[in-house]
């Protein structure tokens, strides 16, 4: 069986069917509000589509081939300078309501998180000290790493005398 008039295979990896223009007009409108939120319920109640429909609606459209498609080539799109500008906007906006969300679903820990991940974008974090001091404070016998077997006795019956001393005191 061949495909039929109102399927057609697009880039091998979707199956589309037929719309009119005004359908591709609302897809490509969801896309638009997906890309800015990543979330498609949201997308669908930014369209103006009513709470209880927009669950089904979210989930039908990201089923669909065109969408996807439509989606595939944004995120393409979004390599260009303007285009990251805006995305570190989205991001800095998404932590600031995250950081500041008290409603169902929130949580101690995702404010937490979100107050860090915007201290890190704002470069006030605090610095990381990677620095470690080593010195002989004595009373330890230092072994050289790298000797010949006679060298490191000589040098281990001094420090052995050099401990002894040490311990005397």
């Amino acid at each position: 069986m061949g495909p039929s008039d109102t399927l057609e295979c697009v880039n091998h990896h979707f199956i589309e069917k037929s719309l009119d223009e005004k359908e591709i007009l609302l897809r490509r409108a969801f896309v638009q509000e997906y890309m800015k939120s990543r979330n498609a319920y949201g997308a669908c109640i930014a369209l103006g589509f009513l709470a209880p429909y927009a669950e089904d609606w979210a989930t039908a459209f990201m089923g669909e081939g065109i969408v996807r498609r439509l989606i595939q080539e944004a995120e393409a799109s979004e390599d260009t300078e303007a285009a990251i500008e805006l995305r570190k906007k989205r991001y800095r906006a998404w932590m600031e309501k995250e950081a500041n969300f008290y409603g169902p679903g929130s949580s101690h820990g995702a404010r937490v998180t979100a107050i860090f991940n915007l201290m890190k974008i704002e470069g006030m974090e605090a610095a990381v000290k990677t620095e470690a001091e080593v010195t002989y404070k004595g009373g330890v016998m230092m072994v050289p790493a790298l000797t010949s077997p006679d060298k490191w006795g000589e040098m281990a019956q001094q420090s052995q005398a050099q401990l002894k001393d040490t311990v005397k005191e």
